[in-house]
């Protein structure tokens, strides 16, 4: 099977569903699919996509147009058409990652011109908390073309159930659900160095809580940072490593926690690689107070270190989460994150399930190497249903 996967952009800024397109084409071209990555290139950090290249997959970044700013709104790119049109018979499928970007949107157009099967993956962006951030706009959106784009696709893919009962369009023909997944083997648990403590001046004995992750509203930004400013008051060395791409309409927000906070709160925003694990091997804990959340890569990752995970109602998933034994659910409220965070701390927190255990049960549920030879047959299936 021939796969195009059409994605706005892989910048780290963007966060879960760049990796996830990544990890996804990878996984399938060593399972024996010939995936292509189509997509906008963008001028900054972006997440590595040499093991995807290594497994087969054909990166193909095209130019973005338009002026300032718009450009890495739109990612218009005029050169899509004549590669679709040279590249696109030779295809079997289309995967359409995210919405309302033009990317996805011309994919969709050439592959209803030429009776092209198309799946929509949304990643999210369908959920309320999301679309209620620009409510008037995406309704003219959906108006002018974007209903047409994820009505004609031969299947939707879910990556939970809640995921599709919280979809604002259900106007799908075919839908399913499938999880997404980690490779667990490349997130070893080890010792910790101290590495990421010492670069931001953190004590080696301090109770660390680590955020990573957009730091976007929906992360439940606020919740953390006041119940973070609570917490402070009941523990004069306890900190918190906010780590991640700043939202605009947050920036002085943060800023203004991180400078009342004397220290104890650090924003050293995105951190990739090497910085990465050490920001995951150093913490304590790790939170993510989240009003919504589709799936989390995250917190899988930091479960898969060893982390013991806070994390809220608000992810989709969580149901499954709170059988790993590794993971406390609570409401996505302040007042119920400061208790939390108080209480594992007053008493340490003994996890039900050890690390191995752990590992194990995301490699049983969540390894990439099973969801992506399962999306195969989901494609395949949906590819049948679209035959005229």
């Amino acid at each position: 099977m021939r796969i195009a996967h059409v994605i706005s952009g892989l910048d780290a800024s963007s966060g879960g569903p760049s990796t996830v397109c990544l990890e996804l084409a990878r996984w399938q071209s060593l399972l024996g699919a010939r995936c292509t990555i189509l997509t906008a290139r963008h001028d900054g950090p972006s997440f590595d996509a040499v093991p995807a290249r290594d497994a087969g997959v054909s990166l193909v970044e095209l130019e973005p147009t338009g002026p300032g700013r718009l450009r890495d709104i739109l990612r218009c790119t005029p050169d899509m058409g004549p590669w679709l049109k040279e590249h696109g018979p030779s295809h079997d499928l289309f995967v359409l990652h995210g919405a309302y970007q033009y990317p996805t949107f011309r994919a969709s157009l050439y592959c209803r011109r030429h009776n092209k099967p198309y799946i929509f993956t949304p990643h999210g962006s369908l959920d309320p908390a999301v679309r209620g951030k620009h409510a008037r706009r995406n309704r003219c959106i959906d108006a002018l073309y974007h209903d047409n784009l994820i009505r004609n696709a031969a299947a939707w893919h879910f990556t939970s159930v809640e995921e599709r009962l919280a979809c604002e369009r259900p106007i799908w023909r075919n839908s399913f659900v499938e999880p997404l997944g980690i490779d667990i083997d490349a997130l070893p648990p080890g010792p910790r160095s101290n590495a990421f403590r010492q670069r931001h001046a953190i004590p080696a004995d301090a109770p660390l809580f680590l955020f990573l992750s957009r730091i976007t509203r929906k992360k439940g930004i606020d919740i953390l940072l006041n119940a973070f400013r609570r917490l402070t008051g009941d523990r004069a060395d306890v900190h918190l490593a906010l780590c991640g791409p700043v939202d605009a309409d947050l920036a002085s927000m943060v800023a203004g926690a991180v400078a009342e906070s004397g220290g104890r709160l650090i924003a050293p925003g995105m951190v990739l690689g090497d910085e990465k694990r050490a920001a995951f091997l150093d913490a304590d804990y790790f939170v993510l107070p989240t009003y919504s959340e589709n799936f989390g890569v995250a917190v899988l990752e930091a479960m898969a270190y060893g982390l013991p995970v806070i994390t809220t109602t608000g992810m989709n998933i969580h149901t499954m989460l709170a059988q790993s034994g590794r993971t406390r659910i609570i409401e996505p409220d302040a007042a119920s994150l400061h208790a939390t965070m108080r209480d594992v701390m007053a008493e340490p927190w003994i996890p039900a399930e050890s690390v191995e255990t752990t590992r194990l049960w995301l490699q049983d549920n969540f390894s990439w190497k099973a969801r992506a030879d399962h999306l195969l047959r989901h494609y395949e299936d949906a590819m049948k249903g679209s035959e005229p």
